[in-house]
Order: structure tokens, then sequence, then C-alpha cells
């Protein structure tokens, strides 16, 4: 580990700014205990047109960021439970981070 991926694992390691969770890879897979930041989408950060995208974008209510360390390769159709609610993946890809440290998940 370099001295950012330590600064990054310690960031996401403080209670005040993720929320644990639980990922499950599709068929039952082993479960991993990650830590997410819940997100509203925004089209700026997706590299999308804000007024085109917008009604598309109504319907997703929230894009768990979590660390690439946590979770090597989300597959979609995995689940991602927060507390007692549980969200089935549609969709992920590298947080445009700069470093490829973050996955940005996507619930159905």
């Amino acid at each position: 580990m370099t001295v950012f991926d330590d600064a990054i694992a310690d960031i996401y390691a403080d209670p005040n700014f993720g929320v644990a969770a639980t990922y499950t890879p599709p068929g039952g897979g082993a479960a991993q205990s990650i830590t997410i930041q819940k997100e509203s989408p925004d089209p700026d950060a997706l590299g999308l047109d804000r007024f085109a995208v917008a009604p598309a974008l109504q319907g997703i209510t929230l894009i768990a960021r979590c660390r690439r360390a946590q979770v090597l390769t989300p597959v979609n159709e995995s689940t991602v439970v927060v507390g007692a609610q549980a969200y089935k993946l549609k969709r992920s890809r590298l947080a445009r981070d700069g470093q490829e440290w973050l996955w940005d998940l996507e619930p159905a």
C-alpha cells in the first residue's frame, strides 16, 4: 500500500464519513463488510449533460461509493445491504477520482 492508499483507508474508517454496508455477489457468494458513501447522482461528475439526462436521473435515488480495495470487481446483480435496506446493483463503474481507488455502485 502507498501513503495515499493508507490515507483513503483512514478516511473511510472514520464513522462520520461512511456507512457500514455488506456486499454480496450474485448467487450467494461470500458477503463482505464494506464502508460506503451514499450520494445522489451528479451529472457533472458523471460527465453528462445535466439538462439532457435530468429525466433519466430522476429514478436514481442513490449511488454508493466504495473503496476498490474492499470490492475488487463489483458484479451486476450483487446486493449491497445498508442497515435494513437491500439494494440490487444495476451497474458499477470506476469513480472519476483520478486514481481509480473508488467504485460507484448504482442500484436498480
